[in-house]
């Protein structure tokens, strides 16, 4: 018998038909060690064969786990970065949902329609929803591409900064690039059946970033 603390665990079977009286009580005597070592060694393989299977359990969770936790992460960058900048998202996320004070030499644009509220005045709302929807996709695009952040809407203004949050030494030149850019893309073009035309006032400084707000609701 081979046991292990008294259970047993599996059998030894030796057979020997060539020699007479082969198993005399000294050589069983040995068989009794080398069993008691096999167990030892079952044992042994047995624990190992947990823990590996134990930690090749573990690993797949951990796999499981991260992708869960990057597809949630990517789900939160899609959804929330429609209503903030997703490098804005990206910086939040790391700083786990607070931004430092940040002062820093910074450019700011501000771009509107000229003459909305008369404009507005004589369309439905849908009219003008519609009209909007068209255009702010166009002046976004050089803003996105040239690295400024949308930081407001404000019925046809935005509220644009460069070098921060995000940190660009080029920010001044990249600016007026952007505003010209903005000009060209709307020149010509109508939104919604209508010729627009676009202000643009940029401005550099020391501008001193962070979040306002109380409590669970902060810009």
């Amino acid at each position: 018998p081979i046991l292990d603390k008294g259970k047993l665990i599996g059998l030894l079977y030796l057979e020997n038909p060539l020699v007479r009286g082969a198993f005399v009580p000294e050589r069983v005597k040995m068989l009794d060690v080398l069993a008691a070592q096999a167990a030892i060694s079952l044992e042994n393989a047995r624990l190992y064969q947990s823990i590996s299977d134990y930690a090749d359990a573990l690993e797949l969770r951990v796999k499981e786990r991260t992708r869960e936790l990057e597809d949630a992460y990517l789900k939160l960058r899609e959804v929330f970065g429609k209503y903030v900048p997703r490098r804005v998202v990206e910086s939040l996320v790391s700083g786990e949902g607070s931004l430092k004070p940040t002062q820093a030499t910074a450019t700011m644009l501000f771009s509107d329609i000229e003459g909305f509220t008369s404009i507005a005045e004589r369309m439905p709302p849908e009219k003008v929803l519609q009209m909007l929807n068209e255009y702010f996709p166009t002046v976004i695009e050089p803003i996105d591409r040239n690295g400024g952040i949308v930081h407001q809407f404000q019925g046809d203004g935005m509220l644009v900064t460069f070098n921060l949050p995000i940190a660009d030494p080029r920010h001044a030149d990249k600016a007026v690039k952007t505003a010209a850019e903005i000009q060209k893309a709307v020149h010509n073009r109508t939104f919604a059946g209508l010729t627009l035309r676009t202000r643009i006032g940029v401005n550099t400084g020391e501008v001193t970033a962070g979040n306002v707000g109380s409590g669970d609701r902060v810009s």
